[in-house]
């Protein structure tokens, strides 16, 4: 686990995609592209440890070890 009093910014970029950002392991927020829903953050949105993106579908890793995937789900992505 990150400890809190660690500031760390993560953007993952991908063209024509999301473009998660997670600050301090917090909050997520994504902008960009969002025909497929990659910007939308789920609920609850905090303790991210890590963030990356995918051509329709973004991804982040918690504190607590769980996972959110949200975006396309064409290929499986969120399962």
């Amino acid at each position: 686990m990150i400890p809190r009093h660690v500031w760390k910014i993560a953007v993952a970029l991908m063209p024509f995609a999301a473009a998660p950002a997670s600050a301090n392991g917090h909050a997520v927020a994504a902008w960009g592209f969002n025909g497929f829903g990659q910007c939308d953050v789920p609920t609850p949105n905090g303790d991210f440890v890590a963030t990356d993106a995918g051509l329709y579908h973004s991804i982040g890793l918690k504190a607590d070890g769980s996972v959110a995937v949200w975006g396309s789900d064409q290929y499986g992505e969120r399962q």
